[in-house]
């Protein structure tokens, strides 16, 4: 049997200190060179890098279509657009828990209803999941999916390197264009002047203060190079005037949303321009707001719970048997049994809450003790507003 691309990468760096350590240099230095950072500090990376082959490809694809049917069926049902197979009456209650499940506020319920020039409520999107011996969906990323352009750019460094170089006499490797993807999803909402040709400019927009603020920059870069106007705007610098909206003089016609919906929801009153401009449709905006439900890791709970099955799809509700672990919404009035079961069985699960990103709030049963524990979950039944799910703890698989 042929040894695969990771052994042979893997042989190639153990045998040849002098060679890994050089191109560790070099990876470094070009990432520090193309600022593949997050505040200040150079990404994590490792010298060799993880390979997947076309089967893998094509297997994430098979599931992302049904996930992509799931996502933007519940956060339909969750903000209350009628479609031809809107739910029976007989599942009027499942509709009525799946709102309420939410917790979204007033300005947050209003921001996801807003017609953000697109149909589909998600178009950039991560899966965060295990790929050992079987996926596992661990959550999903839908409200402000970062990192795409970096894959691109860490991919072609690393194609760069001798060690990769060395696999290319028995491996052929392909560049991804994520960032391509991107830009396709922003050209093909109905922003202004597009039904007439106008050269459309695209603004990112983000708090200035944001770790992944490098990132964004380069996305800009990006764009420029393929020849668009592009720019990065903190949400708050928007003018609007004439019906159109403008940063520092340019006018705006397709915003590309990084700024997380319940952070900017916060901040409503700072933003009202770039809100007239998109209830005035004066401005395309991609990822819509109503993504930001995606995100919300109730979610998770709704698709992986059988009673809501049936206002799903087939394909759908086979992908969640599959890939998604067992998750639950957790609170005061969940049932006694399943308070019991998961505090008596902490090494079991984890605690998330749903309206959180980048690791923050997140319990893991396994590394705290069981009076810690206790505590968390009494905090997370006694919650008022903030909605917590409980899912299944998924051992991380294991690569050298």
């Amino acid at each position: 049997m042929e040894p695969s691309p990771s052994v042979k990468y893997h042989d190639i760096i153990k045998t040849n200190p002098e060679l890994s350590v050089d191109s560790y240099q070099k990876l470094i230095g070009g990432m520090n060179k193309e600022r593949l950072l997050y505040k200040n500090d150079t990404i994590p990376v490792l010298i060799q890098p993880y390979f997947i082959d076309q089967n893998f490809i094509n297997s994430l694809k098979k599931i992302t279509r049904p996930v992509e049917k799931g996502l933007n069926r519940i956060i339909d049902i969750a903000l209350g657009h009628p479609d031809s197979e809107f739910p029976t009456s007989a599942d009027r209650h499942l509709v009525i828990e799946i709102k309420d499940a939410f917790a979204l506020s007033e300005t947050e319920y209003d921001l996801a209803r807003l017609n953000c020039g697109t149909n589909k409520h998600i178009l950039i999107y991560r899966l965060d999941l295990y790929s050992g011996k079987k996926y596992s969906i661990l959550e999903f990323n839908t409200d402000s999916a970062a990192g795409i352009l970096e894959t691109d750019i860490q991919i072609k460094l690393f194609t760069s390197l001798p060690p990769l170089l060395q696999l290319t006499e028995d491996f052929s490797f392909r560049q991804t264009d994520g960032a391509r993807g991107i830009l396709d999803a922003l050209l093909n909402s109905d922003y202004p002047g597009k039904s007439t040709g106008e050269d459309p400019t695209i603004c990112l927009t983000d708090w200035s203060d944001v770790g992944t603020k490098s990132e964004q920059e380069n996305l800009v870069k990006y764009f420029r190079q393929l020849g668009y106007k592009a720019l990065l705007a903190d949400p708050r610098e928007f003018t609007y005037r004439n019906k159109a909206l403008h940063f520092k003089g340019e006018k705006i016609h397709i915003i590309h949303r990084r700024v997380i919906a319940s952070e900017l929801a916060d901040h409503i009153s700072e933003v009202q321009p770039l809100i007239q401009a998109i209830t005035d449709r004066a401005v395309s905006v991609i990822n819509p707001f109503s993504s930001a439900l995606g995100s919300n890791k109730v979610i998770l709970a709704i698709l992986s719970d059988d009673r809501f099955h049936p206002l799903l799809d087939d394909d759908t509700v086979e992908i969640m048997n599959q890939f998604l672990p067992w998750t639950r919404q957790l609170h005061g009035d969940s049932d006694p049994a399943l308070l019991d079961e998961v505090l008596n069985n902490k090494d079991s699960y984890v605690l998330k809450k749903g309206k959180s990103y980048g690791g923050s709030s997140v319990i893991v049963g396994l590394e705290i003790n069981r009076d810690q524990w206790k505590m968390r979950t009494d905090e997370i039944r006694n919650a008022q507003r903030d909605r917590w799910i409980v899912q299944k703890y998924v051992p991380p698989p294991k690569d050298t």
